[in-house]
């Protein structure tokens, strides 16, 4: 991925068939093969706007500022942050709306989209019914409204967020394509909105004392194959995950970037929660 020379699996364009709307070429030419008499639906576009120069590259830290700033806004140091409060706030600011679609007004769109983003409406939708849990939607409407504060809207026409965008890269690599520092840049600030960083230190460490947890020279928190170890990851993670109202992997993902977290498990060949 470090390679200039590379090219990750991202986004390419926006796909709709007689099926709903997909950013999956996969899903689209599989859709293509099973309705092969109705070309009338059709319809592939490019979620990149035309416009001259590349994505800048924007500091981790500065997006973390920019996300601290938008809370500041309307929700203050509140935790969990309160996105609605801030969505409303910024209805009255901007004009941003915000729809939600449950079983019952569901539109034409696959099961795996939770959320998109019109930038020309201004509008972020989100599909309630598509998905898990409450913690996945929080971070789906966080993830749309980093793309609102950084003003991805220059850059992109539609913004969708499937069941898939995991937030799984720790460090914002220099010579990622377009799409795919959009994606992160919205992904780190929807972490760093859901789990501002000085509250979450402040649990974490709280965490920490109660649990017993001392660190041995293998890092704040650390997790291995050994019992102990996950058990004391587990339960730091778990109540993480309830106070911000997250989900687990994501406290996992923001625990690494802070640095707190030294995970083995993989190496030892123990199987993530």
């Amino acid at each position: 991925m470090s390679d200039e020379a590379c090219h990750p699996p991202v986004i390419d364009a926006v796909c709709e068939t007689a099926n709903g709307v997909t950013t999956s070429l996969w899903e689209f030419f599989d859709d293509l093969l099973d309705n092969p008499s109705s070309p009338e639906w059709l319809r592939v576009q490019s979620p990149i706007k035309q416009f001259g120069g590349v994505v800048p590259y924007i500091e981790a830290d500065k997006i973390e500022n920019l996300a601290i700033s938008a809370a500041a806004l309307d929700c203050g140091a509140l935790t969990p942050t309160d996105l609605d409060l801030l969505c409303s706030g910024e209805s009255q600011r901007s004009g941003l709306k915000i729809q939600r679609f449950t079983s019952e007004n569901l539109p034409n769109v696959l099961p795996s989209v939770l959320g998109r983003f019109r930038f020309n409406e201004n509008t972020i939708e989100l599909f309630d019914a598509h998905a898990h849990s409450t913690e996945q939607m929080r971070f789906t409407l966080a993830h749309e409204l980093g793309h609102h504060f950084l003003r991805h809207g220059q850059y992109l026409a539609l913004d969708i967020c499937d069941d898939d965008d995991v937030e799984d890269r720790i460090q914002p690599l220099i010579n990622l394509t377009d799409i795919s520092r959009l994606e992160w840049q919205a992904n780190h600030f929807a972490s760093c909105l859901l789990m501002a960083k000085r509250p979450f230190l402040r649990w974490f460490r709280q965490l920490l004392d109660e649990l017993n947890i001392k660190e041995k020279g293998y890092g704040v928190l650390y997790v291995d194959s050994q019992p102990c170890n996950q058990a004391s990851f587990g339960a730091i993670c778990s109540d993480l995950a309830r106070t911000f109202q997250v989900s687990f992997s994501a406290v996992n993902v923001r625990l690494k970037k802070l640095g707190l977290l030294n995970d083995q498990r993989a190496s030892s060949g123990s199987i993530s929660p």
